[in-house]
């Protein structure tokens, strides 16, 4: 951008960048020469100089007269910022057997401004003994604005165990990229390994819901949750047996008399319904009985926090929709999107009957509040927590590309 200055005659205005060192330490660098009112600073290491401050000397007139600087900017290239999550990551079966196969498939988004070259992608397969079984390590790179696509069907061999596991993806675990934000450089989805043998018969199964969701293990939850645990089964089981089936909360076992228990016996169902007060802090669910076992995992926080937050897809085209975690469901969610330069474009506001703990989806359409389709580019948005007098926010980016 051009630097626009009135500079009589004999003034002068002269412009020295300041370069800031990571420890703070500030080196005085080359003046810089303006050819048709602009300077280059492409000179100047941005690895060495992550910041820089830019020092305006005016000299006056002989007459007195001080030289003008009416405006002057800069621009620049952002860095790359690479992306994955659980909105990318799948897996084309929740449960296989051992020996069969399993397909993982991902994308690698990169939604900064700069290439992403020459990066390491580590695909892995966590054990449920908590070995790792490396399968593949390749290097990559991802053009600005755009996204990779990689898969593997990969066999579960029996040497390597039943029970979960997971598939894990780390990208640029070298840290050779220059991002913003590196948390989002690494994510594992899981699946289950059933045992593969013919002498293992089952004759229950059993499903866990905390206020209506099927949770997956370190999911946040209200602190007086309704939980339900419900045993399907078939042919001859012992439904009236209260030792047929255990349940446990903080292994701790969970007395029939504090439960309601339902029994269809048409249906061959088991449900029972138990609402305890919680602490804040980690918990732990198990139901189990001779043929079957299922244990989930869960956090109680009263603490005002987002977990997750993403917007998918991103870049996009026309809609997105903000995915977050809610530790705890406050009195309103305000999402802001702004320009780069910080102008307020759209602002969406929810209450708490729009929310609910843990997981939550909110879909925009991509239009401002003139209601007008956004420009290509990339903006930013904030997203605020508010509770009684307690006040919590996020900032991310998000990208448009058509």
């Amino acid at each position: 951008r051009p630097v626009s200055q009135t500079t009589p005659s004999n003034s002068s205005i002269t412009y020295t960048p300041i370069g800031i060192r990571d420890e703070g330490v500030l080196d005085t660098l080359q003046s810089l020469v303006l050819q048709d009112s602009v300077a280059d600073l492409s000179f100047i290491n941005s690895d060495l100089y992550p910041k820089i401050k830019l020092l305006a000397e005016f000299q006056v007139s002989d007459d007195q007269q001080s030289p003008v600087l009416n405006s002057l900017g800069v621009d620049y290239t952002d860095v790359a910022e690479l992306g994955l999550n659980y909105q990318v990551v799948s897996v084309e079966h929740d449960s296989v057997t051992q020996g069969e196969k399993n397909k993982l498939s991902f994308y690698i988004y990169n939604v900064g401004e700069s290439l992403a070259d020459s990066f390491n992608v580590k695909v892995e397969l966590l054990k449920p003994d908590n070995s790792t079984q490396l399968i593949d390590k390749f290097t990559t790179s991802v053009d600005s604005m755009s996204r990779k696509y990689f898969e593997y069907n990969y066999t579960l061999l029996k040497e390597y165990g039943w029970g979960n596991m997971y598939f894990a993806i780390t990208a640029d675990e070298e840290n050779q990229i220059t991002e913003f934000f590196e948390d989002n450089n690494y994510y594992q989805i899981p699946f289950y390994v059933k045992k593969d043998t013919l002498t293992d018969i089952v004759t229950a199964e059993a499903t866990i819901t905390i206020d209506g969701y099927d949770i997956i293990d370190g999911d946040f939850v209200s602190s007086q949750p309704e939980i339900i645990f419900q045993i399907d089964y078939n042919g001859p089981f012992p439904i009236y047996d209260t030792t047929a089936v255990n349940y446990y909360l903080d292994n701790k076992r969970i007395p029939y008399a504090n439960m309601q228990v339902d029994y269809d016996t048409i249906n061959q169902t088991i449900k029972s319904t138990y609402t305890p007060p919680l602490e804040n802090g980690d918990h732990f669910l198990k139901v189990s009985g001779d043929s079957f076992s299922l244990d989930k995992y869960f956090t109680v926080s009263n603490e005002l926090k987002i977990v997750d937050l993403y917007n998918y897809p991103n870049p996009f085209s026309d809609k997105t929709s903000f995915t977050f975690k809610l530790t705890r469901v406050p009195g309103e969610v305000v999402i802001k999107i702004y320009t780069v330069a910080g102008r307020l474009i759209k602002n969406i506001s929810l209450t708490s009957s729009d929310l609910k703990t843990d997981f939550n989806k909110i879909d925009w359409d991509g239009k401002d509040e003139d209601g007008d389709q956004i420009a290509n580019g990339v903006y930013i948005y904030k997203v605020i927590l508010k509770d009684a007098d307690e006040s919590e926010s996020y900032v991310q980016k998000l990208a448009v590309m058509r």
